[in-house]
């Protein structure tokens, strides 16, 4: 709305060329020799350009084509004021004979995008206006028009009447004109040959226009015809010129979507279920058959077929999908850029339903890993309460066995053999106290007391010191970890278990001569780092890996493993220190 408004100050200007416009037209049609048709024709073909300009630059107010067409109007309009009996109005006739000319070139030139992007072009559009200038300056200074009629006033800038000098500017200019318009259709040419569809489609109305525009005149300039044809020819001339026009103007409303374009693809991008609808949407909406989706991989563009994309001369407008997975583009005509307000719209609007597409397909991928994370902890379970079966029947239960027959010995020796029935007891305790030690043992891998009662970092220094006892005597593992007497008892569980399985792969698998455990709390968040110097190669899909992403992910939390060949390896846990209690899952 701001840049419409901004753009008012055009108004009084398209107001000073319809008065322009009404003048002319009635100069024109007062002429005692005026053809009615052509001065309708001329009268419409003016109206149209300062219509169609006004429009254009409203729309888009920083493209100087709507301020040209705005300019080939005044000129078109002051061409007739050398009609004019009235003197002054008569010379700035002389002066804009050919008033619409070189705008007229200007705007071929530079359209749709208000450039001129060639030396060759910007080299046609000054003879063009040079060209006009000195038409209007040679005629003003010597062509006395009361030779030709008189009813015509006298220039008032007019030194002295040449025939020579009129008959030399006269045909200069025809010369210079046919070969400006040559080059112009030329340039015209090679831009649609090597330009994309879109901008195919927008030049070639103006192209066929221009190319009629240029035949009829041709031949009228360079043919010898009688008047009654000549007469005729230019009559074909302004019906051709009328739809110039209306040529740019119709390609400018197709460039330059609006709003309505916008809505109607928010409307149409949820019924895209797969990146080539919602290209084919794209290309309907911007009308640009060259627009594709991309995704940039390592080595380029990969379209929406899964084929390398080369973009060429084409645009490639990122876009930013929220879900963080591949980085999408659309590829498409470097004409778009112009209504560029609008691409940024439909490229959000592509960004927000890609974005969506993401979150959807990563949704059911972390659906599938949880019920798979679940499926493994359910076995997991299963297989360590069938582990801790077999470890009581296997080990503590053969002690108390063992104990309570012990117990019975001693009952018949105790009155017949008091001093056997003393060593069958002492039998009986050590078999007892050998029995507290396995069941002890067992516990500790169940659930660490000393977590409950000394907290997560006493528990970990503990854990530390027995992987010590039991590893290589040169094996040092070693804490880093602050006090966290307040932490979550699931939180602290699994840091514990996450860092019992990382040392415990150290030292039984990686040969590490050091272990290091970090521990470090920050915003609502617990990491684990254990970093070992061992042979590296750990696995992620191990099964004891496998155990502890399970364990992480069951609370909320992200795990990552750095473990390249030979240099040792690095499990790191993030945790959340509070856990949502409804999504946490408890282990054995």
């Amino acid at each position: 709305m701001s840049s419409r408004l901004g753009s008012l100050w055009v108004v009084p200007i398209a107001a000073a060329v319809a008065a322009l416009g009404v003048a002319g037209i009635g100069i024109a049609a007062g002429e005692a020799n005026a053809d009615p048709f052509r001065v309708a024709l001329h009268a419409a073909a003016g109206t149209l350009f300062l219509a169609a300009g006004l429009i254009a630059h409203v729309r888009r107010p920083a493209n100087p084509i709507g301020l040209l067409m705005i300019a080939v109007s005044g000129g078109f309009f002051a061409e007739d004021l050398q009609l004019s009996p009235v003197p002054w109005i008569h010379t700035i006739g002389e002066l804009t004979v050919a008033g619409s000319s070189g705008f007229l070139v200007h705007l071929a030139l530079a359209y749709p995008t208000g450039r001129i992007s060639s030396t060759v072009g910007r080299v046609v559009m000054w003879t063009a206006y040079t060209t006009m200038v000195a038409r209007g300056v040679l005629n003003a200074l010597f062509t006395d028009w009361r030779r030709h009629s008189t009813e015509n006033a006298p220039g008032l800038l007019l030194i002295v009447h040449s025939d020579t000098i009129t008959r030399i500017s006269t045909t200069g200019t025809h010369v210079v004109t046919v070969l400006v318009a040559g080059a112009l259709l030329l340039i015209l040419l090679h831009r649609w040959r090597h330009a994309e569809p879109l901008l195919r489609s927008l030049l070639m109305p103006v192209i066929i226009i221009m190319l009629a525009v240029a035949f009829v005149s041709a031949l009228g300039t360079t043919l010898n015809l009688d008047p009654a044809l000549h007469h005729s020819l230019l009559r074909v001339y302004d019906v051709v010129f009328l739809l110039l026009p209306v040529g740019f103007l119709a390609g400018m409303l197709r460039l330059h979507l609006g709003r309505s374009a916008v809505v109607r693809l928010l409307h149409q991008v949820p019924e895209a279920e797969t990146p080539k609808q919602l290209q084919s949407i794209l290309t309907r909406t911007l009308h640009d058959p060259s627009l594709q989706i991309a995704v940039q991989a390592r080595d380029g563009l990969i379209d929406v077929n899964d084929l390398p994309l080369d973009p060429g001369t084409r645009s490639v407008t990122p876009l930013k999908t929220r879900a963080g997975l591949d980085t999408a583009v659309i590829v498409h005509d470097p004409l778009l850029h112009v209504n560029q307000d609008v691409l940024d719209a439909v490229a959000a609007a592509a960004e927000l339903h890609l974005t969506n597409q993401e979150l959807t397909v990563r949704l059911a991928q972390q659906l599938k890993e949880v019920e798979a994370s679940r499926t493994r902890i359910v076995e997991a379970a299963d297989a360590e309460r069938k582990h801790i079966e077999k470890n009581l029947h296997d080990g503590a239960q053969q002690y108390f066995l063992g104990a309570i027959t012990g117990i019975r010995v001693a009952q018949r020796r105790i009155l017949a053999d008091p001093q056997a029935a003393g060593e069958v007891l002492d039998e009986v305790a050590a078999k007892l106290t050998e029995a507290h030690e396995k069941v002890r043992e067992l516990a500790k891998g169940l659930h660490p007391a000393i977590i409950t009662s000394a907290g997560l970092t006493a528990a970990l220094e503990a854990l530390a010191a027995d992987q010590t006892l039991a590893a290589d005597q040169d094996t040092v593992v070693t804490v880093n970890a602050p006090r966290l007497d307040r932490l979550d008892e699931h939180i602290a569980v699994t840091a514990y278990y996450v860092t019992a399985e990382a040392v415990a792969n150290a030292l039984k698998h990686a040969a590490a001569r050091t272990v290091t455990i970090a521990v470090t709390h920050a915003e609502d968040r617990l990491t684990v780092r254990v970093t070992d110097d061992g042979r590296g190669g750990a696995d992620p899909a191990r099964k004891g890996m496998v155990g502890i992403a399970d364990r992480v992910a069951a609370v909320g939390g992200s795990l990552r493993v750095h473990s390249p060949l030979g240099s040792g390896t690095v499990i790191e846990a993030i945790l959340p220190t509070r856990p949502d209690r409804e999504d946490t899952t408890t282990h054995a």
